[in-house]
């Protein structure tokens, strides 16, 4: 009842202010719809769809983004200088400046002026946009906001982040801004100065500047045309649509794509190397502090079809682009599934025409293909011209023979071939979850050389993370709240006298995981017992720096070899220098530490047949059997009794669990943990018979 009762508070507390409750939310496991109201009402008509869009701005301010700064309250200046635009902004008594680059083309300017590109990070092709009439107008990003969680730049100086959701503005919307900003400046006069169109603008970036160009053209309606490129996992793609591990045909598509080589079997191109995961978003700057409550893409109240609806209205595109070949782990299927969700809300304003999808087959970056294709719809959009494959780059004509307009409303991922394969990718209201395992001690044997060792694999917390036996070895699956770099095994290990761990030049064994995953990485590290292995590894995934106190990184930064989905041998150096910082500790704890993505919890590694391989001239002692006792004879059997088996010299009692650090602890787990005090203090309020104090 308690836990009810708080739960509803906050409850109506969250509908009071209009925004959704989501600490530990509950599995989701279809996008919500964004043409029906929060109260359940349908959305018919474009009035009420104007008042959903206000409610789609609030659910992903407070639960992913952070507020938008809409310039209430800013004064803004600007200066031009040859071809720089600086942007001065002042506000609650402080001035923060920035500049941009500007490159204008050598051509005459359409009436209005030019079309413009705002940039983040710069983009590739400028001369062929340039020489199609195009202005571009280019930020750096990082001036804006610091890519990473220390909240500094320029956009930080006025909107410090604090400790309320109202002041936390994560870097997307940090980066969204400055575009702002520079719209801002373009509209005051510096646009009638370059001679630039401020109503044909389009905001574009790449990978996660990509995530910026989609939110900045989501909370900025003054941006014509909102062009996200390979944005993947928090912008266009959609959470909740798992490609990893389906095989789709992209023929005859790209059959005459001039990279077609670079896919090995264009009939069967298989979506590996998982998917980016939440909790790797949740690391970076890039959001809220509300978003890290969330344990998977199904626990969000939202997908990112959402900002697509942002994106519908009149006289506004949104052109959505990705490659295939090269975004993979951006699952391009979900790129579709966005479009899916969102063309009914542009269907019912009447904006069919506005809305675009565009696949390229290799590439992490704007293609020139992209760029030809985006011309020929704003060309026929804004200024009624027609295109023609001739005119057409060289190197283009013949893949882009076929090419329509109506290509645009379109991608290899609807094509009746892959028609079952794509819909198995799409939520089915089921939920994974992990078998209870409440012990998750293997007991397994490893070998030191060809001694036998018996020992006890555990994990290391108490989370919904598994270990359940495999020959010869042990299988780990990761729990949906406890992914890759905050989950992994560990057993003890007791050398024999005279043995060192820096006696031993490798160690390998045989790993086979459930699917073929990009970016697996892998190191072997130890500290002495009885302290052993801290609950949470701080590795750093560039270097394979473990920073933790008291804990030795026997190996250097490995990757795994790629496709582990079939069992496959691997062997790991062990560094003999940084080793020997060990010498004289016959009592380690020892993890064979994977770091790995987690799709939705069913993310698994099967270790077996672990040897330790000693240096040439290094002889691992036999450990000597232990004798039984003398047995009180009997009559039957007649026969005396063996002895029991060699008793090996080591014998490693299981790890204790240690709780999750609680920079790693999940929502469900800090959740629990607070309930469990609330709980405790009103009991001991009730034995002490004093009145229970809120």
């Amino acid at each position: 009842m308690m836990i009810k009762s708080l739960v509803s508070t906050v409850l109506v507390f969250a509908l009071l202010f209009s925004f959704p409750f989501t600490a530990a939310a509950e599995s989701i496991p279809y996008p919500p719809d964004i043409l029906t109201m929060q109260d359940g009402t349908p959305v018919t008509t474009a009035a009420q769809f104007a008042a959903r869009q206000d409610e789609i701005r609030s659910i992903l301010e407070y639960n992913m983004y952070g507020p938008w700064r809409d310039g209430t309250g800013e004064t803004l200046s600007y200066t031009l200088k040859s071809d720089t635009l600086a942007v001065s902004v002042t506000y609650g008594g402080k001035t923060a400046s920035f500049n941009a680059s500007v490159t204008l083309p050598t051509s005459a300017a359409p009436d209005g002026g030019y079309p413009v590109f705002v940039v983040f990070g710069g983009m590739g092709h400028t001369d062929y946009v340039l020489a199609n009439g195009y202005a571009v107008i280019t930020l750096n990003p990082t001036d804006l906001a610091s890519d990473d969680t220390n909240r500094n730049g320029q956009f930080y100086k006025l909107y410090p982040y604090g400790d309320t959701w109202e002041e936390q503005s994560g870097v997307l919307m940090a980066w969204s801004w400055g575009a702002s900003k520079v719209m801002d400046a373009l509209v005051q006069g510096a646009g009638a100065e370059l001679n630039i169109n401020p109503q044909k603008s389009i905001i574009t970036g790449v990978s996660r500047y990509g995530k910026a160009a989609a939110v900045a053209g989501a909370f900025d309606t003054r941006f014509a045309v909102t062009m996200p490129v390979c944005s993947g996992f928090g912008g266009m793609t959609m959470g909740r649509y798992q490609s990893n591990g389906l095989t789709f045909n992209l023929l005859p598509d790209f059959a005459k794509d001039p990279q077609a080589g670079s896919v090995a079997d264009l009939s069967e191109w298989k979506s590996t190397g998982g998917t980016e995961t939440i909790v790797g978003l949740q690391g970076s700057g890039w959001f809220n502090e509300n978003y890290k409550t969330f344990a998977a893409y199904d626990n969000c109240p939202f997908d990112q079809d959402f900002l697509s609806a942002l994106c519908a209205g009149d006289g506004r595109y949104l052109y959505m682009v990705t490659g295939i070949q090269s975004d993979m782990w951006n699952s391009p299927p979900g790129l579709w599934y966005n479009y899916e969700e969102a063309q009914p809300a542009f269907a019912l304003l009447g904006l069919e025409d506005n809305f675009a999808i565009q696949m390229h087959l290799n590439g992490h970056s704007i293609e020139l293909e992209d760029l030809v294709k985006l011309f020929a719809w704003l060309n026929k959009e804004w200024y009624g011209i027609d295109f023609s494959v001739s005119d057409f780059p060289a190197q283009l004509q013949d893949f882009l023979s076929g090419f329509t307009l109506d290509s645009l409303k379109t991608c290899v991922f609807a094509d009746a071939a892959n028609a079952v394969v794509y819909a198995s990718g799409k939520p089915n209201g089921k939920v994974v979850t992990v078998t209870a395992n409440p012990d998750n001690q293997v007991p397994f044997e490893i070998k030191l050389g060809d001694v036998p060792v018996s020992t006890v694999v555990s994990r290391n917390t108490d989370g919904d993370a598994l270990i359940v036996p495999a020959d010869n070895g042990f299988m780990f699956t990761y729990g949906r709240t406890l992914q890759y770099g905050s989950s992994f095994a560990r057993f003890a290990l007791t050398l024999p006298d005279g043995i060192n761990i820096s006696d031993f030049e490798s160690v390998s064994f045989t790993c086979q995981t459930d699917a073929d995953y990009w970016g697996k990485k892998m190191a072997v590290i130890a500290a002495p017992l009885p302290a052993g292995l801290p609950s949470a590894i701080d590795y750093d995934y560039n270097t394979g720096a473990i920073p933790n106190e008291g804990v030795t990184a026997l190996s250097t930064n490995n990757f795994f070899p790629f496709n582990t989905s079939v069992a496959t041998d691997i062997t790991m150096k062990i560094d003999k220098n940084t080793a020997a910082k060990l010498d004289g500790v016959s009592e380690l704890e020892i993890s064979l530490y994977i770091h790995m993505e987690n799709v939705v919890g069913t993310a698994q590694y099967t270790l077996t047949n672990i040897v330790f391989n000693p240096l040439a001239g290094v002889t691992v002692p036999t450990p000597a059997p232990t004798a039984e006792p003398t047995a009180e004879p009997t009559p039957v059997p007649t026969v005396a009794p063996t002895a029991k088996p060699p008793t090996p010299a080591v014998t490693a009692a299981p790890p204790t669990p240690v709780p999750t650090d609680a920079n790693k602890s999940s929502p469900a787990a800090v959740v629990t943990v607070i309930v469990c005090v609330v709980i405790l203090a009103g009991v001991a309020t009730i034995v002490i018979r004093k009145r229970n104090k809120k």
